[in-house]
């Protein structure tokens, strides 16, 4: 009797065994371990090689839609960026022009107190912190600009970098593709046995250069003007600059 019950929990195990590795529910209810990395060595790849290219081509097709997820942060960083640039360097023409007719006013010949620039009249300290004001105002957006400027020249290569992570993923996943089809028609050999091992250190280099999340690209506000007033002699030198 013992011998018989033995028997039949050994059949119930195999049962459960073929259960797990040939149907989808099955597979399912295996739980999380065959979902990780480290589960996949390369004794238990050997012994589970379909399980293995479904999970390689899981993590292939999470990994794109990481990929195009970054793609579309990056893009739309790039757009922010020239934006801001555009109207940073705006913000300093504008700033500069200004700047450039005060200095007309003073430096005109027989200028005297008060000053008027246009229509407006103003004396010493208000000219002064008029012009401290449009100093300022240029000196931080050329910081802006200068910030966005070096976003670009970073950022717009990575575009292609995308592209060929993309490219290498699309190619894996042929690869998967061909190593199933292997599969069905032979038994493990040394050689496959190989190139089932690589397919997992290809996948996890790639996984590398994903990058995660992408915040806005927004330009540090580390320019600090001052609160006080320009002294004299750096109203003259303001007034001076071509």
């Amino acid at each position: 009797m013992g011998k018989i019950i033995g028997i039949v929990v050994a059949l119930l195990v195999v049962a459960g065994a073929v259960y797990y590795f040939t149907s989808a529910v099955g597979r399912e209810r295996m739980g999380s371990a065959w979902r990780q990395w480290a589960y996949w060595t390369p004794e238990n790849i050997a012994k589970h090689p379909d399980l293995y290219l479904n999970f390689c081509e899981e993590d292939a097709k999470k990994s794109m839609e990481k990929l195009a997820a970054h793609e579309i942060a990056v893009r739309q960083n790039i757009a922010r960026a020239k934006k801001e640039k555009i109207d940073a360097e705006a913000s300093v023409a504008k700033s500069e022009k200004a700047l450039g007719e005060l200095r007309d006013v003073y430096n005109a010949p027989g200028f005297e107190w008060p000053a008027v620039w246009e229509g407006r009249r103003y004396d010493e300290a208000a000219f002064k912190r008029q012009a401290k004001l449009f100093d300022d105002d240029s000196r931080r957006n050329r910081k802006v600009a200068d910030f966005y400027t070096g976003h670009l020249r970073k950022a717009e290569p990575d575009l292609d970098r995308i592209q060929d992570a993309r490219a290498e993923y699309q190619t894996t996943l042929a690869d998967i593709r061909a190593r199933r089809t292997m599969l069905k028609g032979s038994q493990m050999s040394d050689s496959l046995r190989e190139q089932l091992n690589d397919l997992k250190i290809n996948l996890q280099g790639l996984s590398l250069g994903i990058p995660g999340a992408d915040d806005p690209v927004v330009a540090p506000a580390d320019y600090d003007p001052g609160t006080g007033g320009l002294d004299d002699a750096a109203f003259l030198d303001l007034m001076k600059r071509p």
